[in-house]
């Protein structure tokens, strides 16, 4: 921890976020700089500082289409850039690898966290497309991921959930979120080769299934251009809505009777 009255005598430069500010700070002893991220406003805590723990990722980068700067550490690979979509609640991480690695970064929970109510929840992390598992240590203003990545991977997204539940999806890496009113989700079954997968749902009413679909699960697009996917309710064509599209996921609302068991999600690839 730096001593405050220390600090005061190095500090260079400083910048103020929402939730904190960040010095540069550069050692009397040498000329090598590091940036540390403070919790609180500047002149809005007295004499109270606090610093994250960057004693592993020292290396601070600008998030782009931000205020924010992320410390990192990353192994045999370059980092080219970071990117926030602030809509789509995703950072996106370009990377250029030299073999199999692993990058750990402090995440700010005031750019970007999961939270499930008052409960953290798990961020949704993909390598160039499929959900990877990551490691992470937090603390009320930030969490630490630290995610593994082979050799070609050129993207992490690091995404937040935006529908309470999630569930694995049977014969595939992947997870989906959803939520559902006047029912429940019994299990989910996925085929890449055909493009579809399978929802096996319990109703106790007419209700909607909102679903969020990982591009690399299934996807429908003419080209370049997403298409529509096509939906079936116990095997007849239903109307749906999709109410939230991002370059990793597509969101789909889709409206159920009573007594309807299975739904059908399938997509195309021209």
């Amino acid at each position: 921890m730096l001593d405050k009255k220390a600090a005061i005598g190095i500090v260079i430069g400083a910048l103020a976020v929402t939730s904190g500010s960040y010095l540069l700070i550069q050692s009397v002893a040498s000329s090598r700089t590091q940036e540390i991220y403070e919790t609180s406003l500047i002149g809005k805590s007295g004499d109270s500082i606090t610093q994250l723990d960057t004693s592993n990722p020292t290396n601070p980068i600008k998030v782009i289409y931000s205020n924010f700067t992320i410390p990192y550490s990353i192994f045999n690979a370059k980092m080219l850039g970071i990117t926030v979509d602030t809509h789509a609640k995703i950072l996106l991480i370009s990377i250029k690898t030299s073999g199999a690695g692993n990058l750990t970064m402090v995440i700010p929970r005031a750019l970007i966290d999961a939270r499930f109510g008052t409960q953290d929840d798990k961020f949704s992390v993909l390598a160039d497309g499929q959900e990877v598992d990551y490691q992470e240590s937090k603390t009320n203003i930030s969490r630490t991921l630290t995610v593994s990545f082979q050799n070609g991977i050129q993207q992490i997204q690091v995404k937040e959930p935006i529908l309470p539940n999630r569930t694995h999806v049977a014969n595939t890496n992947f997870s989906v979120s959803y939520n559902i009113t006047n029912g429940k989700v019994l299990g989910l079954k996925g085929d890449t080769q055909s493009l579809s997968f399978i929802i096996s749902i319990q109703t106790a009413g007419d209700g909607v299934l909102t679903i969020t679909i990982p591009r690399g699960l299934i996807d429908s697009r003419i080209g370049s251009q997403d298409d529509r996917f096509f939906v079936l309710v116990d095997g007849q064509e239903a109307t749906f809505q999709e109410i939230h599209t991002s370059s990793v996921d597509r969101t789909l609302s889709i409206p159920f009777k009573q007594g309807d068991q299975e739904i059908e999600v399938i997509g195309a690839g021209y």
